[in-house]
């Protein structure tokens, strides 16, 4: 019993990886939320055609006041009218907005998997990225809940309108104002003041990337197939490419065989590698 035991003062031992289970399982899947039209209202309707004029049109600058070009019916931007210092992380252009979780993952039938050496690197940049999302969220909040901030959007939306029905008249684009859009208005508007009110809300659109332990799947035979031939596949595929990624590059290195370019020669190859060499972090290193 004493040979055996370990003192748990020390840092746990660590996990021999030599099967595609031990392997795989020492991973976990991460997943990007959806984008979300949080600040977006669509004041007008347009049909497929009208779409594609507006397009046309917005090849150049629109005019149109606190607009969403990028979002389907050029909406109504709520965070538009408020100002606030310094760079906005809710932005997609934004830096803190584009955490780059693909080059430290593999596409697989159950998700994007990424082993814990890199999750460990990567969940410290998420966190300050939501971090400072939360912080936007809440200031953003506060204004929409002050007697100003809500004047200050009202007075946006209506120059929004007019600028909108103006563009629509210049280009000829005969589109439909949302039915009841004032009173929509108002329930959109009171409904983000409450959601921007709320703490866990607020933490839960400030998400800009989840984790989750990868599930120990080997008891049933047609997932296993399913999830290690998509995992390989997208290996081969990726390996096919001029910018190997660093999941990619160090499954190559430890492999050092040009002639594997099937997702199974992978998988055949990979699996006699690590049964014969264990796998460990400094692998990922490579």
């Amino acid at each position: 019993m004493f040979n055996k035991a370990v003192d748990v003062k020390e840092k746990p031992p660590a996990i021999e990886i030599g099967t595609l289970r031990d392997f795989f399982l020492a991973g976990m899947l991460c997943h990007k939320p959806p984008v979300q039209r949080l600040f977006t209202f669509d004041a007008f309707n347009f049909d497929v055609h009208q779409r594609e004029v507006l397009a046309t049109a917005l090849a150049g600058s629109s005019g149109v006041n606190h607009a969403s070009p990028k979002t389907q019916g050029f909406g109504f931007n709520l965070r538009s009218p408020l100002t606030f210092e310094g760079e906005d992380p809710l932005a997609a252009e934004s830096p803190k907005g584009r955490i780059q979780f693909r080059p430290y993952s593999v596409d697989t039938a159950l998700g994007w998997w990424m082993p814990q050496f890199f999750a460990q690197e990567i969940k410290g940049k998420v966190r300050n990225d939501e971090e400072a999302r939360e912080r936007r969220l809440a200031e953003i909040g506060d204004a929409l809940r002050s007697t100003q901030g809500e004047a200050t959007v009202r007075t946006a939306f209506q120059s929004h309108i007019d600028s909108m029905e103006e563009f629509l008249g210049k280009h000829q684009i005969e589109a439909r104002s949302v039915t009841g859009r004032d009173l929509k208005f108002e329930r959109f508007l009171a409904s983000r003041v409450k959601a921007l009110s709320d703490p866990e809300t607020i933490r839960r659109h400030a998400r800009s990337l989840t984790f989750a332990s990868m599930p120990d799947i080997w008891t049933d035979g047609r997932a296993v197939k399913e999830f290690e031939s998509s995992f390989f596949e997208d290996i081969a595929y990726r390996a096919a490419g001029t910018n190997q990624h660093r999941v990619v590059k160090s499954i190559l290195f430890r492999l050092d065989d040009e002639s594997l370019t099937t997702g199974e020669d992978l998988a055949e190859a990979f699996k006699a590698s690590i049964a014969e060499d264990h796998w460990a972090d400094s692998d990922w290193e490579e």
